[in-house]
């Protein structure tokens, strides 16, 4: 048996060998088709599943008749999530005609926004073959949120849209701009789902491993964790609201 396959290695070196040179080589034209093609096969499936009963929340929220009857409708009970997925769904009924698409869209393009991201992160740190194995893994764990119609999808763009920045302002590249895009990252992913100043925890320790290595505190990624706390207070009523229908929700 030994002999049979010996003849076969260097022909399988030699083929893994050019894949990953043109890996290398292609890196971010591959990555792109990839989304694209990602995204096609997605938006198909946002098409032809029917919805299930949370989306259907999303959806008759979404089609009140503007931002005070949607917020009326959160506080009345209507939804446990925050207004603002709503908000963006309730901004493009009227050119997606599709209600599925329409609730789903959203999640389904901050799905791929989050792959880009995270090939960017790990294509800093890592060859473009194991770039391309995370993000396929991360792909594979979180599919069913890129054709669902709720704020999952959006928050993971979210996330990965800090994480990157987060890279960005610890090696220094356009701090300027990447602080206010951390920034803006993690009060969005609040705004979208308030269990998400978890996130601001791993933040943190990566903060403190920093912070015991070079004795110095980064106060731009700390200042930029402070808007998550003006988000969370802006959506106290919210809490407030939806906290007596949380113990019987089912």
């Amino acid at each position: 048996m030994t002999s049979l396959n010996t003849p076969n290695k260097p022909v399988l070196l030699r083929v893994s060998d050019e894949i990953n040179a043109a890996l290398e080589k292609h890196f971010w034209l591959l990555s792109v088709l990839f989304v694209v093609l990602f995204l096609a096969c997605t938006i198909a499936r946002d098409v032809r599943t029917p919805m299930w009963n949370d989306e259907l929340f999303t959806l008759h929220t979404a089609q009140q008749a503007g931002t005070a009857e949607i917020t009326k409708a959160i506080l009345d009970g209507c939804d446990g999530a925050p207004p603002l997925y709503d908000l963006i769904v309730h901004a493009i009924l009227p050119v997606v005609r599709n209600d599925a698409l329409a609730v789903r869209l959203p999640s389904s393009l901050a799905f791929c926004a989050m792959l880009l991201c995270l090939l960017a992160f790990c294509r800093r740190r890592l060859t473009a073959a194991y770039s391309m194995a995370a993000v396929l893994l991360v792909c594979n764990v979180c599919l069913s949120y890129s054709a669902e119609g709720r704020c999952y999808g959006a928050v993971l763009g979210c996330s990965a849209g800090a994480l990157l920045c987060w890279q960005s302002v610890i090696e220094g590249r356009r701090r300027i701009l990447t602080i206010p895009l951390l920034a803006l990252c993690v009060a969005l992913m609040t705004a979208l789902h308030y269990y998400s100043i978890f996130f601001l925890g791993p933040l943190f320790l990566a903060e403190m491993a920093r912070w015991k290595t070079s004795r110095k505190l980064d106060w731009g990624v700390l200042v930029a964790a402070v808007p998550v706390l003006l988000v969370l207070g802006l959506h106290h009523p919210f809490i407030v609201a939806a906290a007596p229908f949380q113990k019987h929700f089912w």
